[in-house]
């Protein structure tokens, strides 16, 4: 009797695993179509143009920020899973973290495509003396600020280059007008003598693009996490994701987890 009951849990057991399996197959073709889609998305955004008709393109702005849910649901999906283990969803969340950096960058250069469209449409006015100046009216932006973390730099500066550096409709005055304004506590205070956008630009990249200092302050981070006062799956999996999200800021900087003991 006894081993009859051993061999029906045995076989419950395994049919527990084979639907979990099905599950995660399933979830990862969903993965699979999403990525599928941001791609293609990517392609159309890189070659549009002045052409491209504006409407389209506002179309692939609401499919990212639709794309972006279907990317958290995915992530809930997969935490809902039972039996699934730690270094699968390890992987997973790493594959969707890249997914929703890829969405970001895409509505940052929608955003700035549809704005520069703005732009061009209310009309550039024309002054023509021996040469001619093209001045436009600039929309407001709703723009990245930067206090002077270290560890936040590099997010700063990717949101910045695509919204106002490599804008060819702005002056290098609006440039710097707009850089000035993301400035904030200290940085600003330090920056405050310098009337130059390029100047300014590559005092900041000089300064913040510390690559070892930021490796530091990453560890740092992780080492001061608090210990979990109250046994939880809510604590835990905190814990967890904060961990996770500095060891991907490492593994940016291409610094890997076998390496900590050298700080």
């Amino acid at each position: 009797m006894k081993q009859k009951q051993q061999i029906k849990n045995k076989h419950s057991g395994s049919a527990r695993a084979r639907s979990d399996q099905c599950i995660m197959d399933k979830e990862n073709r969903l993965k699979s179509t999403l990525e599928g889609k941001i791609s293609r998305i990517e392609t159309f955004i890189e070659s549009a143009n002045e052409e491209t008709d504006s409407v389209e393109i506002k179309v692939k702005l609401r499919t990212v920020i639709a794309l972006q849910k279907n990317a958290e649901e995915l992530r809930n999906n997969y935490y809902a899973i039972p039996n699934v283990k730690d270094a699968e969803l390890t992987a997973v969340d790493e594959d969707l973290h890249l997914l929703e950096v890829r969405l970001e960058l895409l509505e940052v250069k929608i955003e700035t495509i549809l704005n520069s469209s703005k732009k061009s449409s209310s009309g550039a006015v024309m002054k023509t003396n021996d040469n001619f100046e093209i001045k436009t009216k600039i929309p407001p932006l709703v723009l990245p600020e930067f206090s002077g973390k270290y560890e936040e730099f590099s997010s700063f500066k990717i949101q910045f280059d695509d919204l106002i550096t490599n804008n060819i409709l702005l002056s290098e005055s609006q440039k710097l007008y707009y850089l000035r304004s993301c400035l904030t506590h200290e940085v600003n205070y330090l920056c405050s003598n310098l009337d130059n956008f390029d100047l300014l630009y590559e005092f900041l990249e000089n300064r913040y693009e510390n690559e070892r200092l930021i490796i530091n302050i990453h560890i740092q981070n992780i080492l001061k996490i608090e210990k979990i006062q109250n046994e939880n799956s809510t604590g835990i999996r905190n814990m967890i994701d904060c961990v996770e999200k500095k060891l991907r800021a490492l593994k940016v900087l291409k610094y890997e987890q076998n390496k900590l003991s050298d700080v």
